[in-house]
Parts: C-alpha cells; sequence; structure tokens
C-alpha cells in the first residue's frame, strides 16, 4: 500500500471551508431578507387618543419653541414619571388643559 485510505488532514480542511461557506450563504440569505423577522414591526406606534399623546405631538409640531412652553414642559415631566414608574395608573393625574393658542 502507498498511503492510507483516508487523508484525516484534507478531510478536516474541506470540512472547514465547507462550513464557512454555509455560514456566508445563511448570512446572506439572512441579509437579504431584511436582517431579521422584527423588521416587519419596527413600524411607528399608532398614538393612541389619550390627551398625553395628543399633547407629545402638539410639542413635537413646536420644534425648538416647546422648551419655552410650560405645557410641553408639563407634559414631558408627565412622560417621563410614565416611563421610569412601575405603576398602571398614574397615581396622580396631571390635568392638560388646551390653550387658546392650540385651537387656530
Amino acid at each position: 500500500m502507498r498511503g492510507r485510505v483516508f487523508n484525516h488532514h484534507a478531510i478536516a480542511r474541506a470540512g472547514g471551508f465547507a462550513f464557512a461557506a454555509a455560514a456566508v450563504v445563511a448570512a446572506a440569505l439572512y441579509m437579504a431578507d431584511g436582517g431579521s423577522p422584527r423588521s416587519a414591526h419596527t413600524s411607528r406606534p399608532a398614538l393612541s387618543d389619550d390627551a398625553l399623546a395628543a399633547e407629545l405631538a402638539r410639542c413635537q409640531r413646536l420644534g425648538d419653541a416647546a422648551g419655552n412652553d410650560a405645557r410641553c414642559l408639563a407634559a414631558w415631566a408627565e412622560n417621563r414619571r410614565r416611563f421610569f414608574t412601575y405603576l398602571a395608573e398614574p397615581a396622580v393625574a396631571v390635568p392638560i388643559v388646551p390653550s387658546a393658542a392650540s385651537k387656530r
């Protein structure tokens, strides 16, 4: 006999290349599909109909001027309070009174 029937080093090398090629193909297919199955759910959530959401939307439309608006400052404070607490309902509701300027 001249040599071994199986060259284990060559088989291991070929298996490594096959594994690397399969990983590259899987990554390409994953990226071509949009990255992840969650990408379909990353759309902007619809605003609820509550007064805070409406006030935050108004403040967003104001832009930089919202930094000087007392109603926007109160709405942001309430939004932070809701975000950073684990209570289902606010302990004390902060009333947001519409002004005459927002009725225009």
